[in-house]
């Protein structure tokens, strides 16, 4: 499977809540959905350190649903809360994905 390229969202520096309200589009084969993840990073833009990943699934998403996603990333270090970072996925319809 071709690995297709990443997208990103704007950096929030210095915040400890940042808010991005970002679209951010991802093409996906049709053929190969039932193989496909969403992965999803949250990096530090100072040091480029991973701080937290998330994959799901695209095989579990229902077409034209709106998911609202709170995803608590990881565990706490130092005594500071974990990363958490809130998302809103929807598979969009194609006739691979109304065969379902």
């Amino acid at each position: 499977a071709e690995k297709l390229p990443a997208q990103a969202t704007t950096v929030s520096l210095r915040s400890r809540e940042p808010v991005w309200n970002k679209l951010l589009t991802v093409d996906m084969y049709e053929h190969e959905l039932d193989q496909e993840r969403l992965l999803m990073a949250l990096v530090n833009a100072d040091s480029n350190k991973l701080v937290a990943k998330a994959a799901l699934p695209v095989s579990r998403l229902n077409p034209g649903h709106h998911y609202n996603l709170h995803l608590v990333l990881g565990e706490a270090a130092d005594g500071q809360p974990a990363p958490e970072i809130f998302v809103t996925l929807c598979l969009s319809a194609s006739p691979a994905t109304n065969l379902r």
